[in-house]
This record gives C-alpha cells, structure tokens and sequence, in this order.
C-alpha cells in the first residue's frame, strides 16, 4: 500500500461526544491521500465502539491505538512511531479541519523552493462563529519560526499546519518519573533553531470554544508541577537570548521555575546552579523573595 502525504493524528482521552465531528471535517476534505491516526491515552468512555464504525463506512484510512494514560506528549511520541505519512497534523478532537485544508497546505508544499531547510507549513484558525483566533501573520507568505513569531513579531493566539514527521522524529520530550504534561511548545521551540516555518494567512483549523483538551490532565497536580518546572528552566536556559526582544516572557518564566522549586522543595543552592545564565541567576536572586511568599501563601 501506498503511504499517505498526510497523517492526521488526534489524540483522544474521554472526548468520543466530539469524534464525529472531526471524522465529518475529514470527509468533506478535497485532498484526500491521508490517513487518521487516533492514539486513545486511557480513556473510560469506550470510544472504540463508535471509532470502529466509522472504519466500517469510512472512505479513508483510520486506525487506532489504545495506550495506558500518560499525558497528551506521550500520545505524540507514540504517534511518531505509528504514522505513515509524509507529514504530521495534529488536530485536536474537539475541533475541526476547514474543507479546504489539507489541498491548501498540499498546494502551498508544492509550491514552495529550497524544501529542506522548512519543517512544515502553518496556517490560522477560526472559531465556530467565524471569527479569527489570534493574530494574522505580517504577510501573507511569511517565513519564519515559532520563536521569531512570539518575541519578536509579537504573533498571538491559535495557529495550526503540518510538520515533516521525519524532522519530528529527530526531537523528543524529557523523561521524567512523573506522568506530568508537558506543553507541544517544548519540542517546537527546539525545532525552531534548526528549521523555518511557511506561515500563510489562510484558514486551516475550527478551533471550537469549549471546555478544552482533558488529555492535559489537571495541570496543577503535583507531577504537573514537575513537568512544568522543567518547561520554565528551558525558557530560562535555551531561549535566553530571545531576552531583550520580550522582557516580560523571560521575567515570567524565571519567576515561576522559582515558584515551583519553592513548591517542590528543592534547595535555593540546587535552583541557582541549574540555571546556565549568570544574567538570569542575578535576576533569580532578585526574584526569590517574591517567588518564595508566593509558594508559602499562594502554593497548595
């Protein structure tokens, strides 16, 4: 068998009231050599039933994997292994794909020059009303990466597109003895070093304002603290020099690593010798005090 161009890979956990309509965004798609990867992160709800059916009167590929819940990343590294498509899109099984987005980033692929040095192509999102989620990029072709686009162009809200799996594959999330959530910003921040993004000003996604994604879990939980902990020293380490572009950001995420090392207990001695900076230990040094009142009367 042929692979598809696209992988479409929803994960799921205790969502199946919204499957169908993302299987009916899927249909109505004019491009339609992809298959739908759904990777199911121990959900309760018995989704397999309905998912089932669907293959049943389904004119593409759909296959599907249940795993032991470990939190929305593990589903990606899962679903790294499992994809068979030349390119990863990531759709949420509470939203939708506008009926023109698989042949637009198709079209806009193809069109594109020197393909290696890009990881995909990313596009805009609209509610369920119309109206657009987040900010237009500076041009309608614009090329740049997900770090640029924050700091310095200052890009806000929700975007969407596709990525090259085999580029995907090269990156992965820390291990930790936790099962906390770690946000997808960890590995595309990292992918941004190496590689660009073609963001185009088109519609791709309907982003659906509901009660969002319970495959994150309840980030406030103790192993999420862990996970999020190691998410801000990575701010704080690998992006400092992203600094002068957005003060705040930076001054945000060393705060909070404070805070949740405060939480965690950990030793001031171990929370300033793990940052790289001499410039941010100064600033964690300034900011413990704040950092430190904050855990003992805003902490669990």
């Amino acid at each position: 068998m042929n692979k598809p161009f696209f992988t479409v890979f929803t994960p799921i956990f205790n969502r199946s009231e919204y499957i169908l309509r993302v299987y009916d965004s899927l249909c109505k798609q004019k491009y339609q050599d992809f298959e739908w990867l759904i990777i199911d992160d121990g959900s309760t709800d018995n989704p397999e039933g309905l998912i089932n059916d669907l293959k049943t009167k389904s004119k593409f590929n759909i296959l599907y994997y249940y795993k032991s819940n470990g939190g929305k990343h593990s589903t990606f590294a899962y679903a790294y292994s499992l994809a068979n498509g030349e390119f990863l899109i990531n759709l949420d099984s509470d939203d939708a794909l506008s009926d023109n987005c698989l042949s637009t980033l198709y079209n806009y692929w193809f069109r594109l020059n020197d393909k290696d040095r890009f990881i995909g192509i990313t596009g805009l999102c609209i509610d369920q009303y119309g109206k657009l989620v987040g900010d237009k990029f500076p041009s309608d072709l614009f090329i740049s990466n997900s770090l640029d686009c924050q700091y310095k162009h200052k890009i806000k809200g929700e975007k969407f597109g596709m990525q090259r799996l085999s580029i995907l594959k090269e990156f992965s999330f820390p291990e930790t003895n936790t099962n906390g959530y770690f946000g997808e910003g960890y590995i595309w921040d990292r992918i941004a070093l190496k590689y660009d993004t073609l963001y185009i000003n088109e519609v791709l996604r309907i982003y659906f304002l509901e009660k969002k994604s319970s495959i994150m879990n309840n980030l406030n939980s103790s192993k999420n603290l862990v996970s999020t902990r190691i998410y801000m020293l990575d701010r704080v380490n690998m992006f400092n020099h992203y600094f002068w572009f957005s003060p705040l950001h930076f001054i945000y995420y060393t705060f909070k690593y404070l805070y949740l090392s405060f939480l965690l207990k950990i030793s001031f001695f171990v929370i300033v010798k793990e940052i790289s900076s001499y410039s941010f230990k100064i600033l964690s040094i300034i900011l413990s005090p704040l950092a430190k009142f904050y855990s003992l009367f805003y902490g669990k």
